[in-house]
């Protein structure tokens, strides 16, 4: 029987590898996006630059996906392939909740609580799942607008998305 605190080390395995991929706004960032002029201009500047040099480590240090696959697997006590099919369910739908959150604050609290919900629900087998019908309503088409680059329909589908994940998490 697999324990509930060995599902959530696997989830928060999960969550941190989706939010170390996400960029950050720092306060150089947010001080330049604020004003105008050279000074802001160089403020954003060095702060995208402060933040694709975290981005880089973040990713870096938490990016490990096969291990997160073989920690899976040995938690749940499944072969590979189905740990590669369910972690690999998981971390598409984190990270377009992750994309959806973007500057978010509540990034790592939101995108940990999903992580939660749905490492539970692969290894029940993905069962009838009414709390996750309308998270899943929209990861359909969310997830289609994302492959054919449709920046239009992402931008409405996106808080949408978010919507249905704050509600099956609250």
């Amino acid at each position: 029987m697999v324990q509930e605190q060995d599902l959530q080390v696997v989830a928060d395995r999960i969550a941190s590898g989706v939010v170390a991929m996400q960029p950050r706004l720092n306060n150089l960032m947010r001080w330049g996006d604020s004003r105008s002029g050279a000074l802001a201009m160089a403020a954003v500047m060095t702060g995208s630059l402060i933040e694709a040099v975290a981005l880089y480590r973040r990713v870096t240090r938490h990016s490990d996906v096969v291990g997160v696959e073989r920690l899976y697997a040995g938690t749940v006590g499944v072969d590979r392939d189905r740990a590669d099919a369910d972690v690999s369910y998981v971390w598409q739908r984190l990270q377009q909740l992750a994309v959806a959150l973007a500057m978010d604050d509540d990034l790592d609290e939101l995108v940990s609580g999903a992580a939660r919900v749905l490492v539970a629900y692969v290894v029940a087998g993905r069962p009838a799942e009414p709390r996750l019908d309308e998270v899943e309503a929209v990861f359909g088409p969310l997830r289609e607008a994302r492959d054919d680059d449709q920046a239009d329909v992402l931008a409405e589908l996106s808080p949408e998305y978010l919507a249905a994940w704050r509600r099956v998490l609250s």
